[in-house]
């Protein structure tokens, strides 16, 4: 386990550590100080199943602020997925084609 990033997430107050590489953070090791690890895209499917509305206009309202260059939404979500965000970019995709 990576004391210092356990250290940081303590003195800031959080409950998760959003990583790529969860077994440097083991649960047994972690569930004991009332934390977990998440890999990013589990980590975001849990914030949008939370807030589903508050997920989709945060990704819009990332599209819209990206100017130089701009992207568009289509951008966006291939950026995800090329970031291994697959179910967080499909979760996005469903959204907006419902709407």
């Amino acid at each position: 386990m990576t004391a210092h990033v356990v250290a940081a997430v303590l003195a800031g107050g959080c409950d998760v550590i959003v990583t790529y590489n969860v077994r440097d953070f083991p649960a047994e090791a972690l569930s004991p100080l009332g934390l977990r690890a998440l890999q990013p895209d589990d980590f975001l499917m849990e914030v949008a199943a939370a807030d589903p509305d508050g997920a989709v206009a945060a990704v819009r309202s990332m599209v819209a602020a990206k100017k130089y260059p701009p992207r568009t939404m289509e951008e966006e979500l291939e950026g995800l997925r090329i970031n291994m965000l697959d179910r967080f970019a499909d979760f996005i995709e469903r959204a907006l084609g419902s709407r």
